[in-house]
């Protein structure tokens, strides 16, 4: 049993057993290749309690400098950015139910599950590792599929899901596909090559999504063979979006295809850029019956519940226009689901669902409907509560896949 095994054995019994062991245990698999990638991963989302233990070992002083400036700018990040939520099983056999509900609980999401036998029992080793990994490694043993960006997520039986998929901290980046494409112009014809990565994250980070923008530093097949072009084109430009949506897309362009006779991609590695709010402004609107409209002043922008319309089927349609001093800042503003909360009677709350946006770059205002499930209750809100992101800041999130099946 390894240092770091006998912690989180002794962790999942409740014994009271401090951060340092895990320091030294992940600090000892920094100094091996295998293990060195996740080592860092977990020693960066650990935050600041681990880098004042990791600081008194023995560790080089490159590797130390770098987790030292990632986990200060991660603080600057606030409540858009944190740690994953991580999961750890002793070997236990535990039926499929219970299983997926510890993820639910703990990471705070909601499977649908219908088709699947949640008596079918399995044993499960796993130490303290993040959300999306625990999930796709119960799906393998169960022979699950699910297709990520969903919210909720629908498990599906019968197959697992196949794609490659790499994890960082809260994230996960998945290669959704490899796409040749010929270029035919008047003087030549150009066998282009391209790979779309999908990027995900868990429920409590909230990005702004990201920018398409990608640093590659190893493209190659299992020839040895490089296929990155140089110089590489520039990503086009990416559509304004109106909703920050999970499972966003970002394309690796300017490759070479892999040789005819290779039956791998041996490694793409790299870095995307994820945009995240500089701050965020919270504005909180109650709903008064009489009168249900609002304005509601932000540093640098009006925020106007122009309409609250309930329908009685299903719930209520929210109507806000945010107008902005400089118009700039309507031209690159997004929305999202996790943006915007419903509290009804006991607290209980709600999470908007985004209907129709629209923007004006010209006046600097950006317009959108939120709507409100009462879930049968025949129940409305008392008050709405936004988050409104302000700013960019860009983080860079690692990848690296490797020994990738071309089919």
């Amino acid at each position: 049993m390894t240092i770091l095994t006998a912690v989180l054995f002794a962790l999942q019994q409740g014994d009271p057993v401090s951060l340092e062991p895990r320091v030294a245990a992940y600090a000892q698999q920094l100094r091996e290749e295998a293990t060195r990638d996740r080592a860092r991963d977990r020693l960066v989302h650990l935050g600041r309690p681990a880098l004042v233990l990791l600081e008194k070992l023995d560790v080089e002083p490159a590797a130390l400098s770098s987790i030292r400036q990632e986990i200060a700018f991660n603080e600057t990040l606030g409540s858009s950015y944190g740690p994953p939520k991580t999961f750890s099983f002793d070997g236990a056999e535990e039926n499929l139910g219970t299983l997926l509900s510890k993820l639910e609980n703990g990471a705070g999401v909601t499977f649908h599950k219908n088709s699947l036998d949640l008596s079918q029992k399995y044993a499960l080793k796993l130490d303290d590792i993040p959300y999306w990994e625990a999930l796709d490694e119960i799906c393998k043993k169960a022979s699950i599929w699910y297709f990520p960006s969903h919210d909720p997520i629908y498990l599906n039986g019968g197959l697992v899901s196949a794609k490659p998929r790499v994890y960082y901290g809260p994230v996960m980046i998945v290669m959704d596909r490899l796409i040749q494409q010929r270029k035919i112009t008047f003087e030549k014809i150009d066998n282009e090559y391209l790979i779309r990565l999908m990027c995900v994250w868990e429920k409590h980070v909230a990005p702004l999504g990201p920018t398409g923008r990608v640093q590659l530093t190893q493209v190659t097949d299992d020839t040895g063979a490089s296929l990155i072009l140089f110089p590489r084109p520039p990503p086009g430009p990416k559509p304004a979006l109106g909703v920050r949506v999970v499972g966003q897309t970002v394309d690796l362009t300017g490759l070479r295809a892999p040789s005819a006779e290779s039956k791998k991609i041996a490694r793409v590695e790299g870095t995307l850029e994820l945009e995240f709010p500089a701050r965020v402004d919270d504005v909180r609107i109650e709903i008064q019956s009489e009168n249900p409209t609002a304005v509601k002043e932000i540093d640098g922008a009006v925020l106007e519940l122009k309409s609250f319309t309930p329908q009685s089927s299903w719930g209520a349609a929210a109507e806000f226009h945010l107008k902005f001093r400089d118009p700039k800042e309507a031209a690159g503003f997004r929305i999202g689901t996790n943006d915007i909360e419903f509290i009804a009677a006991g607290d209980a709350r709600r999470q908007g669902w985004i209907g129709t946006t629209s923007r004006d770059v010209d006046k600097g205002t950006f317009s959108f409907t939120a709507h409100y499930r009462h879930a049968g209750r025949q129940e409305l809100p008392k008050e709405i509560r936004l988050r409104i992101p302000r700013g960019s800041v860009i983080k860079n999130v690692p990848f690296c896949f490797k020994d990738v099946e071309l089919k």
